[in-house]
């Protein structure tokens, strides 16, 4: 199994067009393609921690227009530029809407993989998504009964 070049995930990774195409599905990142030869040759490993926040968060944003999103070397240089994650405030937003949207009773509980959310609220890590949520507990909008 591969790995994406962005989140390091294991995942799936298909080459086209001699290598100038990557087909990605990515559990974290979702399903991309890097077009293009100066993309697909590119050291992702030079991107630091808030260029791989950046393009998660964006690409999840993408993820519910239910496509595959192509990315050449102009659009990740456009997302890296133009995309900002988001402020406090809206990543508390991002994941009382997310909750909203996943659970279906005031009484239930879900389940939480940190890192995975942290692209869904649009933070940088794990501790960010801890950040979010022992405000929103303090606030007392959310139960939090994994960690204080």
């Amino acid at each position: 199994m591969d790995k994406c070049p962005i989140c390091f995930t294991k995942c799936r990774i298909k080459k086209h067009d001699f290598g100038n195409i990557l087909a990605i599905d990515c559990p974290k990142c979702g399903k991309y393609k890097l077009s293009g030869w100066e993309i697909t040759k590119t050291d992702f490993d030079r991107f630091s921690k808030k260029d791989r926040a950046i393009f998660r968060y964006w690409m999840q944003k993408q993820k519910y227009r239910s496509r595959i999103v192509d990315i050449d070397s102009t659009l990740l240089q456009s997302i890296l530029n133009d995309t900002k994650l988001p402020k406090p405030k809206e990543q508390a937003d991002n994941l009382i809407i997310f909750l909203g949207n996943k659970i279906d009773a005031p009484e239930k509980r879900l389940p939480l993989n940190l890192d995975n959310l942290s692209s869904v609220i649009g933070v940088i890590d794990s501790l960010g998504v801890k950040y979010i949520i022992n405000h929103l507990e303090k606030e007392e909008l959310i139960i939090n009964e994994i960690f204080s």
